[in-house]
């Protein structure tokens, strides 16, 4: 808080750089508070990180890269070409990934890109967002890869990434 007032008294007499100032500050905290409630959720301190499978400019990149920095654990970035291709490929690697944030589409275009006979991914977790996620995809992914977890995370953009998270167990859920 000390931060806070060094800040206050650097801007003293303008409203509007305050307003701007305390607005930073507490996205900043509301990230932090994110990133730490996902870490624990999720279990970010398990596997190997996280691969950033979407553009750095788009919201729910900031669960591939926040939970697995904040668990000491790497990011890997996919290629900016095929970046589901490439993400299948990595998917079906020796070592899983702690998570991977996905939207419910990318799940569906993803099972295009596994081969016929995958039983399996490389991923503790599935964190889903950005729009419905259908019985059928979790059904689908249950099939696929029934060890992963799928998280299904909600949250506007405007405000938070994620404010409401919830690990789907059954399929009717």
């Amino acid at each position: 808080h000390k931060e806070v007032a060094a800040l206050f008294g650097l801007v003293s007499g303008d409203l509007s750089l305050i307003v701007r100032v305390i607005s930073g500050v507490v996205a900043i905290v509301a990230l932090a508070q994110l990133a730490m409630a996902l870490r624990r959720r999720v279990g970010g301190g398990t596997g190997i990180g996280a691969p950033v499978n979407s553009s750095l400019a788009f919201d729910a990149t900031i669960t591939s890269l926040q939970v697995p920095l904040l668990a000491g654990r790497k990011v890997e970035l996919m290629p900016a070409e095929d970046e589901l291709a490439a993400l299948s490929q990595a998917l079906q690697g020796e070592q899983a990934f702690s998570l991977v944030k996905l939207t419910p589409a990318h799940l569906e275009v993803l099972k295009s890109h596994l081969p016929p006979q995958a039983r399996g991914v490389s991923a503790n977790a599935f964190v889903v967002g950005g729009e419905a996620l259908l019985p059928s995809t979790v059904r689908d992914w249950r099939e696929i890869s029934p060890n992963t977890r799928i998280i299904n995370e909600y949250g506007p953009t405007e405000t938070v990434v994620g404010c409401c998270i919830y690990e789907v167990s059954d399929v009717n859920a």
